[in-house]
């Protein structure tokens, strides 16, 4: 289990839910990981850590929060891995409905967030549905092709929430 493969896990997941990425940029989250993966069981694959993420994803799933976001530390701390051992099978059997919702497979990962964002942007046929996607979203990004050359390229970056 690597730093990489967790948060890889974690930001599809993340994104599948808020349509954003997840930003890991600060010392405090890389300790927050480095600290799961030592309290994680040694036997733990890539099966077992997407399984464990999308079971605790599922347990906040219409909880309503600060900013209605869902942080690292609630899904890789102390007492997600005491609930995960402690889960029930109600519990399993509502992750299981949770991933289908949501509508990940375990062959997300392969999928990387630049590649979902434009798959996410060409979403709607017509550029009036797809602006309102866009900005709904925050879609917009500078560097992608699609939104240079969308006729309101301008108005999403000049575009403030």
């Amino acid at each position: 289990m690597t730093t990489d493969k967790i948060k890889d896990i974690f930001n599809q997941i993340y994104l599948s839910i808020h349509s954003l990425e997840y930003h890991f940029g600060n010392k405090r989250v890389e300790k927050q990981i480095e600290t799961f993966i030592s309290h994680a069981p040694n036997s733990a694959g890539e099966d077992w850590l997407y399984d464990f993420i999308v079971f605790q994803f599922s347990h906040y799933d219409g909880q309503r929060s600060r900013f209605d976001r869902i942080h690292i530390n609630w899904i890789l701390g102390a007492k997600a891995l005491k609930r995960y051992k402690e889960r029930t099978e109600e519990q399993v059997y509502y992750a299981n409905q949770f991933k289908q919702k949501i509508g990940v497979r375990k062959d997300f990962v392969k999928l990387s967030a630049k590649k979902y964002l434009e798959k996410e942007r060409k979403r709607f046929d017509t550029e009036a549905r797809q602006i309102i996607h866009c900005r709904d979203l925050a879609l917009f990004s500078d560097e992608s092709a699609l939104c240079h050359d969308c006729l309101f390229h301008l108005s999403c970056k000049n575009y403030e929430l």
